[in-house]
C-alpha cells in the first residue's frame, strides 16, 4: 500500500495540499503515486481531475462517487477495495483511506488510524470500462 508524500490541508498552496485520495488510488491500482497523482486546478471538480488524470495514463477507469449505505456496500461495492472519506483527526478537512466492506484496510497517512470518529461520509469506488478510457 502506498502513503501519502504531501500533508498540507485545504488552505496550504496548491502544490503542498495533501495527496491522501492519489495514494489510496495508487494503492487500489497497484501502481506508483506519481502515476495517479494530479494537481489541483483551480475552477474543476477533484473527482474530474483524478479521473483525466487516469485517461491521460491510459487507466480505462470512471470514478464514482457514492454514500456509503449499507445497500450501496453490499449491492454494488461486494468484495472491491473502495476509497472512503471522512473528517481528519488531524484538523477540519477531509482525509482519504483505503476501505474494504466496511473496514479500514489503509490509512495513507503514516501511522494513521483512519477517520475522526470512524465516520465514512462518502466513497469512490473504481468502475473498469474497458480498454478506452475516453
Amino acid at each position: 500500500m502506498i502513503n501519502q508524500t504531501r500533508f498540507g490541508g485545504p488552505t496550504a498552496l496548491i502544490r503542498e495540499r495533501g495527496n491522501c485520495f492519489a495514494a489510496c488510488l495508487a494503492s487500489i491500482l497497484d501502481c506508483e503515486l506519481d502515476v495517479v497523482d494530479a494537481p489541483d486546478e483551480k475552477g474543476k471538480h477533484w473527482l474530474d481531475i483524478f479521473h483525466q488524470r487516469l485517461v491521460d495514463v491510459g487507466l480505462p477507469y470512471r470514478l464514482l462517487m457514492l454514500k456509503p449505505t449499507a445497500h450501496i456496500l453490499k449491492t454494488w461495492v461486494r468484495d472491491a477495495l473502495y476509497i472512503a472519506s471522512g473528517p481528519s483527526p488531524r484538523g477540519d478537512y477531509l482525509h482519504s483511506c483505503v476501505y474494504k466492506k466496511g473496514e479500514l484496510v489503509h490509512d495513507p497517512f503514516p501511522g494513521g488510524s483512519g477517520f475522526k470518529n470512524q465516520q465514512v461520509n462518502d466513497i469512490v469506488v473504481l468502475i473498469w470500462i474497458g480498454s478506452n478510457a475516453n
